[in-house]
């Protein structure tokens, strides 16, 4: 796993894949609010049927576990949020605790696939950081991000200070949270740390608007991005090209195979930087 925090040193052109394809699969519910045992039951149901040897990388919704809980709070920092402590004590998980991150860590070994688990991460003494869990195939955790941009009821998270880039036996692939993406700068850096591809567990905004700007996203760095969404299932490629895009209400487990033959990095390597003073 490559931690950083903010030093952009590796030339996408010297990334080297150790295979030409990934095996991608999104998780698709909604999630209960306030359910935490309830939600992993239903994703340990989708787990389960996965073949061990079958995935690559599986990704879940941003804050899965939980259903999000925090959409529930007031936007901004100003006026205070009436459930937070109880947000805190049911919600935000203790990753030195074990329990079902013990237990996540056990399904990616099982299925033998990374997995990116979107979770509420308890960070300290009142609180919490909007999270997703990297764990290997054989069901280490070995990466941890904490989502960077944070706006309206995000507020009530901790923000992240550093993005997650994990070397994987397959590639790089980076992690971002949901509104992350709209920010062309945190994509850009993916890249530029040497991802393949980006997943990014998600719950607002999604549709066409979003499906117009991951195109982009892709396409302006030549790579990847796997957004899963608890409606809404898309990959796109580094031609701008949807790869796939299943929106539902439905559990389900969205498969979609790349080629990372199709990686394109024309559009950083041929940046004018000595231009770009802002």
């Amino acid at each position: 796993m490559l931690g950083v925090s903010g030093q952009l040193r590796i030339p996408v052109h010297q990334v080297i894949t150790a295979s030409k394809t990934v095996r991608l699969g999104m998780v698709q519910f909604v999630p209960a609010t306030w359910d935490v045992k309830g939600n992993w039951a239903r994703l340990k149901r989708i787990l389960r049927k996965v073949p061990a040897g079958r995935m690559d990388l599986v990704i879940t919704p941003e804050c899965i576990l939980d259903g999000y809980t925090v959409k529930e709070a007031p936007k901004g920092r100003s006026v205070k949020w009436a459930k937070r402590e109880r947000w805190l004590r049911e919600c935000a998980l203790d990753a030195a605790a074990g329990g079902i991150l013990a237990e996540a860590g056990a399904s990616a070994r099982r299925i033998r696939s990374y997995l990116v688990l979107g979770y509420t991460e308890l960070v300290g003494r009142g609180k919490a950081a909007n999270s997703a869990a990297v764990f290997d195939r054989r069901g280490r955790r070995i990466a941890t991000y904490h989502k960077t941009h944070l706006q309206q009821h995000d507020l009530q998270f901790e923000r992240g200070k550093s993005w997650t880039v994990v070397g994987a036996d397959f590639g790089r692939f980076g992690v971002l949270i949901c509104a992350d993406r709209r920010w062309p700068e945190a994509m850009r850096c993916q890249r530029l740390l040497g991802a393949d591809l980006v997943a990014i567990p998600s719950y607002g905004m999604h549709g066409d608007l979003n499906l117009a700007m991951m195109r982009t996203r892709a396409y302006e760095n030549g790579f990847f991005i796997a957004f899963a969404h608890a409606q809404e299932s898309l990959v796109t490629g580094p031609g701008g090209e949807v790869e796939v895009d299943v929106r539902s209400d439905q559990d389900a487990l969205v498969p979609c195979t790349v080629d990372l033959e199709k990686l394109n990095d024309s559009h950083v390597k041929d940046r004018r930087t000595d231009l770009y003073g802002c």
